[in-house]
């Protein structure tokens, strides 16, 4: 039986299979790296039709690689990244990438670039603060690095992933990760707090908010919370990036944790609810519905 592999924060499941399928992946994903600034719709949405064809919604999460890897995942024992520098930000190994967005190199690293990218094209500051609410190992935060003056704090709710970051990014003060420990089966089975009603652990303000995969993952009460969430941590004049899945079964709101699904009208209903608004829609990006919001 051809092993399945489960790409959670990407919001795709697939089953990629031998060499030929891994090196059309890595072509796919060269094409679509070349965002810069602005999304490139059309190569987007080219490469994704394809891709989505390739998506398996029924893979059994417990197969996946990075839980097979067991206490690999922890910072220490990942022969990959060991000893941060002053001048390079490592990389992490291959279970904790798959356990946070993508195995692959070159699809991880072409996400990271195109929602960094998006996220400081859609800043009112030059020098934004930045929140990025299930940072993962840092994707996104090793392309934030190379623009002086960002202050960052990146959350999430998998250890491993937040302790690979302290480390990986130690050299940088202005970067800081915070283990937020959210009771989720699929991602914190340990965790303690209730991802409905615990708020984000901060009472700073931001300019820019990054929600990569965050809502493609909450049910209803999880999503109305986070959107006010949203609300509150917002500056006045801030944004925030935000990503969807936006085909449902019931019209409304539907899946599972590894896949939520939420109809454009009610998401534009519950942006307004919180008291936000669209200030863009980009479109497609890796599979998702991706979005800019402001403060109403």
């Amino acid at each position: 039986m051809q092993a399945r592999r489960i790409w959670p924060c990407c919001g795709l499941m697939s089953s990629v299979r031998g060499d030929a399928g891994q090196r059309l992946l890595r072509r796919r994903s060269v094409a679509a790296a070349a965002v810069h600034g602005t999304v490139r719709h059309s190569l987007q949405r080219n490469a994704m039709s394809e891709w989505d064809q390739r998506i398996d919604h029924n893979v059994d999460a417990s197969q996946v690689l990075w839980r097979a890897a067991g206490a690999a995942l922890g910072a220490d024992n990942d022969p990959i990244s060991s000893g941060a520098s002053n001048n390079w930000i490592p990389v992490p190994s291959v279970e904790l990438r798959e356990a946070s967005s993508v195995a692959d190199m070159g699809i991880w690293y072409a996400i990271g670039e195109a929602w960094s990218q998006i996220a400081l094209a859609a800043s009112t500051q030059p020098n934004p603060r930045i929140l990025d609410i299930g940072c993962g190992v840092g994707k996104m935060a090793r392309f934030f690095a190379m623009t002086p003056g960002i202050e960052y704090l990146g959350i999430d709710v998998f250890a491993p992933a937040i302790q690979w970051c302290q480390k990986a990014f130690d050299p940088l003060p202005q970067f800081r990760f915070v283990h937020f420990d959210i009771h989720s089966p699929l991602y914190n089975a340990s965790g303690v707090l209730d991802v409905a009603t615990t708020p984000v652990p901060t009472d700073e303000t931001f300019d820019l908010i990054i929600c990569a995969s965050l809502f493609t993952h909450l049910y209803e009460a999880a999503f109305v919370h986070y959107l006010a969430e949203l609300s509150r941590l917002l500056s006045r004049d801030g944004r925030a990036i935000v990503s969807i899945h936006n085909e449902p079964d019931n019209g409304r709101l539907s899946g599972q944790e590894t896949r939520i699904d939420i109809s454009d009208a009610y998401f534009v209903e519950l942006i307004a609810s919180a008291k936000l608004r669209i200030e863009r829609r980009v479109g497609p990006v890796f599979g998702q519905e991706l979005y800019v919001l402001g403060l109403a």
